[in-house]
């Protein structure tokens, strides 16, 4: 399970689902572009995450403050 979640395939994978979901719902007349907004985003935070696999990491050269 420590596996799963130290290589980010969890949270990446979750991220493109949830990204295919606020698709299909933007693209869908019965629902609003503001809930397919809200879970897009939420899709946008799991891809952009520490741990996720297409997840920017800090440049090798820089310090982070």
């Amino acid at each position: 399970m420590k596996r799963l979640f130290k290589d980010g395939l969890v949270t990446t994978v979750l991220g493109i689902a949830l990204l295919l979901i606020a698709t299909y719902l933007y693209m869908s007349k019965d629902h609003t572009s503001m809930e397919a907004a809200e879970l897009g985003a939420l899709a946008l935070i799991f891809l952009r995450s520490k741990d996720s696999l297409i997840g920017l990491s800090p440049a090798e050269g820089s310090k982070a403050p």
